[in-house]
Formats: structure tokens, C-alpha cells, sequence
């Protein structure tokens, strides 16, 4: 909660950023947080550039699919639509990326930007959510999170929490 009364300072990138790294490391009262996030992207959401609308996209997807964010279908959605609307825009790389997000992995093959628009445009939230594999999306934090290697006196308790961040 130390975070949401200056949301509105953030950057768009220092919001992505913190969007993707509790999306990463999910962390117990981390949803106020990420809420409030989801409120101040809403809020910029026409001013965005189609970069931070991708990674946005991403790690809210990802915090959706863990469970981290209870008004989230709101913010997906939203981010969706502005993706879509720049996928002619958008690099190779990073559509290869959100395709793999979005089950193209679970196929065996990418989609085309035409596929990618498409998906983004007529998916509801829900099926969205569906949709996303979030071991693709963040491979070095499932990594992270599958290794047991030394955990923290918190982490092993599970009182692992944003106050602990």
C-alpha cells in the first residue's frame, strides 16, 4: 500500500516494470498495489505508446492468471484492444513473443499479426486469461520459483508479503 498514493509519479515504463515483477514473484498483498496500477494505466490509457501497451499487456496477463489482481478484467481488456491496434507496428520479436504467450507454444506454431489481432480483438477477459501460458511468458521466474535453492526465513514461513519487498 506504500506504493498506490504516488502511482500517478510512476512512468509507464516504471509501471510496466513493477507490473512485471510482481508478476514474477507473487507476492501476498500485492493486489491494492497492482489494482491501483491497473487504475493509473486506465487513466494514461490514451496516452500510452503501443510499446508499453505490449508489456503492460503481458504482465497483467500473467498477475490475472496468478490470481493477483481482482479488477483485472477491465485493464486486460483495454490493453488488448490498444495492442491490437498497433500490431502492424509492432516488431517480429515481440509478436512472436505475445503469440507464444497466448498458446502459439501449445499449438507448435507462432500466429500472424492478422491471427494476433484477431484474438485480441473478439477474446473476452476471461478467455484471454485462458489463453495465456504464464510459464512462457516469464521463464526465468518460474525458473526462480521452481528452484529451491535458498529461500528466505519469509518465504519458507509463507508470510512471504509486499511489506516484506
Amino acid at each position: 500500500q506504500w506504493g498506490a498514493p504516488k502511482i500517478h509519479d510512476f512512468s509507464a515504463q516504471s509501471l510496466a516494470n513493477t507490473v512485471t515483477a510482481y508478476a514474477m514473484i507473487p507476492t501476498r498483498g500485492a493486489e491494492v498495489l497492482l489494482d491501483a496500477i491497473a487504475d493509473e494505466v486506465l487513466r494514461r490509457y490514451n496516452s500510452l505508446d503501443p510499446t508499453m501497451l505490449l508489456h503492460l499487456l503481458k504482465g497483467f496477463a500473467v498477475s490475472c492468471k496468478r490470481g493477483q489482481l481482482q479488477r483485472g478484467g477491465h485493464v486486460l481488456q483495454a490493453l488488448a484492444s490498444g495492442v491490437a491496434r498497433h500490431v502492424s507496428e509492432t516488431r517480429q520479436q515481440d509478436i512472436k513473443g505475445l503469440s507464444k504467450l497466448l498458446g502459439g507454444a501449445q499449438r507448435g506454431q507462432d500466429m500472424s499479426p492478422d491471427e494476433l489481432h484477431h484474438m485480441l480483438m473478439t477474446l473476452s477477459p476471461e478467455d484471454l486469461l485462458m489463453a495465456v501460458d504464464p510459464t512462457v511468458a516469464l521463464p526465468l521466474a518460474n525458473e526462480l520459483l521452481c528452484t529451491p535453492e535458498t529461500p528466505t526465513r519469509a518465504m519458507r514461513s509463507g508470510s512471504f508479503s509486499i511489506r516484506d519487498a
